[in-house]
């Protein structure tokens, strides 16, 4: 069981968890969100549908557009990866809005960390390592991040953690992903426009 918030406004509802297939937005479960936005969630046993052989680009890409080259490798080509990177929001039968993962953000004098938490299915143990040089915005932007990662999944559910870190003295941004034990995460609540 995991335990989390639905930020901003905080509202009694229904939040559908879904992962971005690339394709669409996979619907992966459904949770009640009590009025002050908090909730409880019992994760399902049984690989959820939708989880696919390879990495998923939402392992790093921590909320912003990413232009890599390379790719990390997968330990066993054969696992099956399922990342909860989204969703939507309903009262009664009623869409309302959108959901998305919640960053922290956390700066001083040595720069900016912004830390973003996402729930992932594997269906086998998987090792996930790899050092990825990027441009951030555009394919020709001259902003650029390296991204490092080193995700050891256990079989089932884990908390990926995408660390983001802009130091003062350089313009590149560092980002690294791993895995932590599991705990709850906190989406963002955008209302849909009426």
């Amino acid at each position: 069981m995991v335990q989390g918030a639905v930020l901003f406004p905080p509202r009694a509802g229904t939040a559908t968890l879904t992962s971005d297939t690339g394709k669409q937005q996979l619907p992966v479960m459904t949770m009640d969100v009590q009025a002050d936005g908090s909730y409880s969630l019992t994760l399902p046993e049984s690989p959820p549908t939708g989880a696919s052989s390879g990495v998923p680009a939402t392992l790093w890409h921590s909320g912003m557009p990413l232009f890599c080259q390379g790719r990390p490798v997968l330990s066993d080509p054969a696992a099956q990866l399922l990342v909860v990177d989204g969703g939507f929001y309903s009262a009664g039968q009623q869409r309302i809005g959108e959901l998305s993962p919640q960053p922290t953000a956390l700066g001083n004098d040595s720069g900016l960390v912004i830390t973003l938490k996402l729930l992932a299915y594997a269906d086998r143990p998987a090792i996930v390592q790899g050092t990825l040089n990027c441009t951030v915005g555009s394919k020709a932007s001259d902003k650029t991040a390296q991204v490092t990662l080193d995700y050891r999944f256990k079989r089932g559910w884990n908390t990926v953690v995408v660390r983001s870190e802009l130091p003062v003295q350089s313009s590149e941004l560092n980002i690294q992903g791993y895995v932590t034990p599991l705990q709850g995460t906190t989406w963002k609540f955008l209302p849909t426009s009426p």
